[in-house]
């Protein structure tokens, strides 16, 4: 079969998908604003769940497209071999000139970021449900504290607030 060879394509640069651990501050918790963390961690893990939802999808485009890419190759070569008269390649070495044309490594790399954004997104989820377990339980041992500590209490076991309150 008589096709012309294609450059393999190098590794593409890409650009970071992923913020480095240390500029997420979405992943911190600051025990000295529970409150405020507590009201904004809703907000935090609808976002996320939408990102990761959009980077599913992306994903799963992106392996759709590189099945479509290896069909397509998978179709040129075999009809290209009809043409010319020549009898059908070996599987093995269709699926060898597949995974080495330059439209195939470029599904496959495009693929491969989409996996990672997606994987990478899971793992903010999954650090943002860790963070709001932290949350309520820091907000319950500090509820805790309070309700120990008897300076906030006076004879009448009201606090000390409650009667500025009145």
């Amino acid at each position: 079969m008589a096709m012309k060879k294609k450059k393999a394509v190098a590794e593409p640069k890409s650009e970071p998908v992923a913020q480095d651990r240390r500029e997420r501050p979405y992943l911190g918790l600051n025990p000295e604003e529970i409150k405020h963390e507590y009201t904004r961690i809703s907000a935090e893990l609808a976002r996320f769940g939408e990102i990761l939802a959009d980077a599913t999808r992306d994903a799963a485009f992106a392996k759709q497209k590189r099945d479509q890419v290896h069909a397509s190759v998978y179709l040129d070569m075999v009809e290209g071999a009809e043409a010319l008269q020549e009898k059908k390649p070996s599987e093995g070495v269709l699926k060898a000139k597949i995974q080495a044309s330059v439209q195939y490594q470029g599904a496959v790399h495009a693929y491969i970021r989409a996996e990672h954004v997606r994987l990478t997104a899971f793992s903010d989820m999954e650090a943002l449900r860790a963070k709001r377990d932290m949350v309520i339980s820091l907000g319950a041992h500090v509820r805790q504290e309070l309700k120990s500590d008897p300076s906030l209490y006076d004879e009448e076991g009201t606090t000390k607030d409650d009667e500025d309150d009145e």
